[in-house]
């Protein structure tokens, strides 16, 4: 009789605990959403991205693409092509609006194969140094960061 008694009341508990599984706790808002229209910018060029929403990856999508149902708050954004890297950035999304961000994405390069960018240095004896007055030559470049 006692062991009948003990499960019929962690039975009861149990049914009691599950109905309440899921629900948020007393007190708590209600989840709200909103939308985030995301744009790269050069539309003529950049048909289509990827981007990453709080580091889970969305794959690829149409420039500009909508997301729909995105929990109000602050998130964390990373757009990207096949060709150029992006920047996080931080997004606000506004309860039942539509959030709009414009990026512009970062060439990432120069790729194997392709030719290296133009850009002028002075040099430590100021003189002014080009790659393209370098044309034809073999060149070694190396970065470092001084601190």
């Amino acid at each position: 009789m006692k062991t009948s008694f003990t499960y019929g009341l962690l039975l009861s508990v149990s049914l009691v605990l599950m109905q309440h599984c899921g629900s948020p706790p007393p007190g708590m808002p209600d989840v709200s959403y909103g939308s985030l229209r995301i744009m790269a910018m050069d539309t003529a060029s950049i048909r289509s991205i990827y981007f990453d929403l709080d580091d889970v990856k969305y794959g690829k999508h149409p420039n500009p693409f909508v997301l729909d149902q995105v929990v109000a708050g602050t998130h964390k954004l990373l757009v990207y092509d096949e060709r150029n890297s992006g920047s996080v950035t931080a997004v606000e999304v506004f309860r039942d609006r539509r959030t709009e961000i414009k990026v512009n994405l970062l060439a990432e390069g120069p790729y194997v194969g392709g030719v290296a960018p133009n850009f002028t240095v002075k040099s430590i004896d100021d003189q002014t140094l080009s790659l393209e007055a370098m044309k034809g030559k073999v060149v070694l470049l190396a970065f470092f960061e001084h601190t």
